[in-house]
């Protein structure tokens, strides 16, 4: 396919990705709003088109994950004013007719406003159902099993939607309620719900693993970083998950774990806990 326009801006690889979409190019819609983002990763409508690229390619796990990322960045965009070119030609007309459209150019104005909120909360609605079909569980797993003490997780919105979701259907899963409280930050009731979890499931080396972390997030969080590092709550849960599952090892410090042969942490230096 051929461009006459020659342009850099995430904007204009946007129309461009929406043009491609239209024409049933998916392969290109892709290229284009894969660019946008490149130039602007916080350009939530282009992850939100992005995603139903990947539907029609077949990538569901694709695309939920822009879903989320829509959820996080999602807005207004310029493109979306085009569908008013009959209000604005309207009061292009009053304004060659002599006719005074301050008036009018205020209700246009509010109207835009208006619709462009209605239209990025039906967005916004359409991309939670999409993460809720394709399951909440099933996300988290994959984040419990990419894990990593020193990432940042601010996906915020996600995680209260996967909170809301567990609280209302699966209220008793202590496990993945604590694993959200520790994305979310809320430290003491990550603990809580690890808490519970053991109780209902002693074996699970993953509840005692978080929970461990939780302790250490909730001690850096008050930056007492020394009691931290001794924190023995910490040491004796990844202990426990270690005498659970002994693929691991696990540093006593930070947190972090491998199942390679690794013997300090890569990430602090310090001797790493082994099963």
């Amino acid at each position: 396919m051929l461009f006459r326009r020659k342009q850099v801006s995430p904007e204009y690889y946007l129309k461009r990705g929406v043009e491609c979409f239209g024409k049933g190019d998916f392969q290109w819609a892709l290229q284009s709003f894969s660019i946008a983002i490149e130039f602007f990763p916080d350009f939530g409508m282009a992850y939100y088109m992005r995603a139903e690229v990947y539907k029609k390619l077949g990538m569901p796990r694709e695309s939920v994950w822009d879903c989320i990322k829509f959820l996080e960045r999602g807005g207004s965009s310029d493109m979306e004013s085009d569908s008013f070119g009959l209000l604005d030609a309207a009061k292009f007309g009053l304004g060659i007719a002599g006719i005074d459209v301050s008036d009018f150019t205020d209700v246009v104005e509010t109207v835009k406003e208006k619709a462009g909120i209605a239209r990025f909360e039906t967005k916004r609605i359409k991309a939670q159902q999409e993460i809720v079909a394709f399951g909440i569980p099933r996300l988290l797993e994959e984040l419990i099993e990419g894990y990593s003490p020193e990432r940042t997780y601010d996906d915020t919105r996600f995680y209260f939607l996967a909170l809301r979701w567990l609280e209302k259907n699966n209220p008793e899963s202590g496990y993945y309620i604590g694993f959200v409280q520790l994305l979310l930050k809320n430290f003491d009731e990550a603990i809580r719900g690890f808490d519970a979890a053991i109780t209902h499931e002693h074996e699970k080396p993953n509840a005692y693993y978080f929970r461990g972390i939780s302790f250490i997030k909730k001690m850096e969080k008050t930056e007492n970083m020394e009691t931290s590092r001794a924190l023995p709550g910490a040491n004796s849960d990844f202990a426990q998950a270690l005498k659970n599952d002994s693929k691991w090892r696990i540093c006593p410090r930070c947190g972090y774990r491998t199942d390679s042969k690794l013997n300090y942490c890569m990430l602090c230096g310090m001797k790493l806990l082994v099963g």
